[in-house]
């Protein structure tokens, strides 16, 4: 509801409870919020996860309590009974017809301050409020959006195997990530925790007296570089080629984006069977079938005879882990993933490092 409606309305206002004065606070362009009476109404757009959001928090500033965060949102309240400050937050939100409903779901958290203090708290504190405080306000536009894609059907692969304590942990804390970026860690983890058991199941499969020699060689490849781990994980255990380069071309999309990430920042892994060439790579995105066609990718690609499927599992791992490492590391030297980036992870990382694990843990 904005300042012209709660003026059309403020006898309707003044009969559930008393306001006295309303106007608009300006900071800057992008932060622009609703004086109620004596106090600032802040809506809060970020709140750290953990913390538990009973009643109120105090925000102090040098010993002084300068305002309050207002755990609201999803809560039901009678609007009749609303405190001074639960009203303040209702009238920043609400719309016209809200004001004749009997109970009232709040759709944000929030933050408010007597004027007293607003000046000094968004000159020197306001925007670094999400290191100091664990939550961020909202501005005019708001600095976290979540690309969506349209899901018309899901495919029910074949039958997998149980997945372990470890892993289902993994699975459910990657559907609870919001942003992809932190889905696609979560799904890498899996890949992870797989290098361990691999080697394992290995040593398992070895008698410790007469096959000791076996079990050295087995343990000193566990000190193998992360990218040399994946891509025998993935050789090992993915026999379906054909899906893995379908989801190769899914990079068709994003052909700029994956020149970037795979080939200027591509740690110089030995080509042609990591395609760190960028005519080549260009080449080959362009073709109609692509990765999915062996003799389009033998001839542009340059690859032996018979290497196709050593090819195709050999890009799958390198990519994966590049862009593991652009999510991970965040520093120079790395290609940094932005979040307008997030589409790239959508519709093309994640279906890529899913389809590894799918074909990893079917039965």
């Amino acid at each position: 509801m904005n300042l012209i409606e709660i003026a059309e309305k403020i006898d309707d206002i003044n009969d559930i409870q008393a306001l006295n004065t309303f106007q608009v606070f300006n900071h800057t362009a992008d932060l622009k919020y609703v004086k109620l009476n004596n106090y600032i109404v802040h809506v809060i757009e970020l709140i750290n996860n953990s913390f538990e959001q009973v009643n109120h928090t105090a925000l102090e500033l040098n010993g002084t309590n300068i305002g309050d965060i207002f755990y609201l949102k999803d809560k039901t309240f009678e609007i009749s009974s609303l405190s001074e400050f639960e009203f303040y937050s209702f009238i920043v939100e609400c719309e016209i017809s809200d004001l004749y409903l009997t109970s009232y779901s709040f759709k944000n958290n929030y933050l408010i301050i007597h004027q007293d203090f607003i000046d000094d708290f968004h000159q020197k504190y306001s925007l670094t409020s999400s290191l100091w405080g664990d939550f961020k306000l909202l501005e005019t536009t708001p600095s976290i959006t979540y690309y969506k894609k349209t899901v018309t059907n899901i495919i029910i692969p074949d039958e997998l195997r149980g997945l372990d304590d470890y892993a289902k942990d993994s699975v459910v804390r990657a559907l609870d990530q919001k942003h992809s970026f932190e889905r696609f860690l979560k799904f890498y983890h899996l890949l992870e925790l797989e290098f361990d058991y691999s080697l394992i199941k290995k040593i398992k499969s070895l008698n410790v007296q007469t096959d000791s020699n076996k079990i050295g060689v087995l343990l000193n490849e566990y000190t193998k570089s992360e990218i040399d781990r994946l891509t025998d994980l993935i050789t090992s255990n993915c026999a379906d080629v054909t899906r893995l380069a379908q989801k190769l071309n899914l990079i068709k999309g994003f052909g700029q984006l994956g020149e970037e990430i795979f080939i200027k920042f591509g740690k110089k892994q030995n080509a042609p069977m990591f395609l760190t060439d960028a005519v080549r790579y260009n080449n080959l995105i362009n073709d109609i079938q692509a990765f999915e066609d062996s003799n389009v990718v033998k001839q542009i690609a340059a690859i032996p005879v018979g290497d196709y499927n050593k090819f195709i599992c050999n890009i799958t791992a390198f990519w994966i882990y590049r862009i593991r490492c652009s999510i991970a590391h965040f520093k120079i030297g790395e290609y940094i993933l932005t979040r307008d980036k997030e589409q790239f992870i959508v519709e093309f990382a994640e279906p890529l490092i899913k389809e590894v694990l799918i074909q990893f843990y079917k039965k």
